[in-house]
């Protein structure tokens, strides 16, 4: 019965060794892109080109990702339809994308707070070490 035990978790060892250290599958670059869809609840976002299903990435959210962002400093993530405005390639975070945050009905939504909507939401990966 040792054996069984000690043989099982050194295979357990030697999946999870090759699972770290195998390279994520990374995304042809003549792929185009045509819509990003981030579930909040799930913590995923899926990344289409037309209707195709190209990948699934695990996301973190802000620190209050429950609800839709309505002002600045509520630390919440937006909900709705946007656009990827802009793209910046000396981040110091992998892929930063900005989106067309805010847009009409969420500065409205602001306004009626006397809040400022905020804006410089973007889509990243984590910093480059």
């Amino acid at each position: 019965m040792k054996k069984l035990i000690v043989i099982s978790l050194i295979l357990f060892l030697i999946a999870l060794t090759i699972y770290y250290f195998y390279p994520e599958k990374v995304l042809p670059q003549h792929i185009r892109i045509t819509s990003i869809v981030v579930y909040k609840s799930k913590r995923e976002m899926l990344v289409y080109s037309n209707n195709t299903l190209l990948k699934t990435y695990t996301v973190s959210l802000g620190k209050v990702p429950i609800g839709d962002k309505i002002f600045e400093g509520d630390y919440k993530t937006p909900e709705g339809r946007f656009i990827i405005d802009s793209k910046n390639a000396n981040s110091t975070c992998y892929k930063n994308l900005g989106i067309s945050y805010p847009d009409e009905s969420h500065s409205q939504q602001a306004k009626q707070l006397d809040k400022q909507a905020g804006g410089d939401i973007k889509i990243h990966g984590l910093p480059d070490r």
